[in-house]
C-alpha cells in the first residue's frame, strides 16, 4: 500500500522531536520566520535523547530569545505525552508571568487542528497549560520554589527557576538552590530512570547552574555562548559538523556581532557575561569587537 505525504510527514512529527519542534514554532507563530540555526537542532537532539532514556539529568544553558523555553517547555512535553500518554510531567517556571505564558502557548497549540491531527489524544487541561490524559499522563504547571508534596512526575523541566531581578540576592539564590536539592528529585517517580531538564540563562557564578555543576551528581551540560569564547566542534543530529571559531556569533541571523555589540552596551559586561556569555563573573577580554 503507497503511503501518502501527508501521512509520512505525520510519521515524521511523531518519531522526530526537531521536526516537531519546527511544526510547533510555525503552529504559535503563523507568518514569522523561523531561523533554524543549529543550535535548535543541538538543543531538540539533547532532549530527544532524555525522552529515549539516554541522558537522565540535563542542563541547558543558552542566550535569550533562543527558543530554548518553547523548545523545552511546549514542544517538549507536548511530544512526550503524544508518543506516551502515561507520562507525568512537571513544567517548572520562575515566575507566574513564564509560568502564564508557557501555559499559554501550550494550550494554543492542542487548540490547533494540526496538532490534533499528529496526536488525536491530546485533549486541553483543568487550567491553563494542564494536560489532563486518561491514560494517566499530565502536563502539571508549577511555579519555582513552590511545594509539590504528594505530587510526583516522570520528567521534571526546570525553565529560568529565578528572575534576574533578584540574581544577586544571596538569600533569594541560597532558597532556589535548596528547594531544588529539597524538592525535585524528590518529587521522581523513580530516582534512577526519572529525567530532570534545567533550561536557563546565567545570572550568577551559584546560580542553579553553578549549583548543580559544582554537586556530585553528573549532568549533561550544553552550553551555547552568546559569542564563542574558544574554539568549539559540534556534531548535529544529522552527522554534520559545525566548527565555530572564538568570536563567532551563536545565531547571527537572529543576533549579528553588531546587534550583539549594542546589547553589550545596553545591559553592562556584568549582564552580557552571564546571560549571554554563560560565564557569569567572567573577567577576560570581550570577543564582541
Amino acid at each position: 500500500m503507497k503511503i501518502s505525504r501527508s501521512d509520512l510527514v505525520l510519521r515524521l512529527y511523531r518519531s522526530d522531536f526537531g521536526a516537531f519542534n519546527r511544526f510547533v514554532f510555525h503552529e504559535l507563530h503563523p507568518g514569522r520566520t523561523l531561523h533554524d540555526n543549529w543550535h535548535i537542532g543541538l538543543m531538540a537532539d539533547r532532549l530527544e535523547r532524555c525522552a529515549r532514556g539516554e541522558i537522565r539529568r540535563l542542563i541547558i544553558n543558552v542566550p535569550p530569545r533562543s527558543l530554548k523555553s518553547l523548545t523545552a517547555s511546549v514542544a517538549f512535553p507536548v511530544w512526550v505525552l503524544g508518543r506516551d500518554p502515561t507520562k507525568k510531567i512537571m513544567a517548572i517556571a520562575g515566575t507566574r508571568s513564564l509560568v502564564s505564558d508557557l501555559g499559554e502557548s501550550t494550550d494554543r497549540l492542542l487548540r490547533s487542528t494540526r496538532l490534533r491531527a499528529v496526536f488525536p489524544h491530546l485533549r486541553l487541561g483543568p487550567k491553563p497549560g494542564a494536560i489532563v490524559l486518561p491514560e494517566g499522563g499530565r502536563r502539571m504547571p508549577v511555579l519555582s520554589q513552590a511545594s509539590q508534596i504528594g505530587r510526583g512526575a516522570d520528567v521534571v523541566i526546570i525553565d529560568d527557576p529565578m528572575p534576574p531581578a533578584i540574581a544577586n540576592d544571596d538569600a533569594a539564590r541560597a532558597a532556589v538552590n535548596r528547594w531544588f536539592d529539597e524538592e525535585v528529585i524528590q518529587r521522581l517517580n523513580d530516582k534512577a530512570s526519572g529525567v530532570v531538564i534545567v533550561v536557563m540563562q546565567r545570572l550568577h557564578p551559584d546560580d542553579l547552574t553553578g549549583h548543580l555543576l559544582s554537586g556530585s551528581d553528573r549532568w549533561e551540560h550544553l552550553s551555547l555562548p552568546a559569542i564563542a569564547l574558544q574554539d568549539e566542534c559540534w556534531t548535529l543530529p544529522n552527522g554534520s559538523v559545525i566548527n565555530r571559531r572564538r568570536g563567532e556569533p551563536l545565531a547571527p541571523e537572529m543576533e549579528d556581532r553588531d546587534q550583539l555589540r549594542q546589547r553589550l552596551k545596553a545591559v553592562g559586561a556584568r549582564v552580557f557575561s552571564g546571560q549571554y556569555l554563560n560565564r557569569p563573573g567572567f573577567t577576560g577580554e570581550f570577543v564582541v569587537q
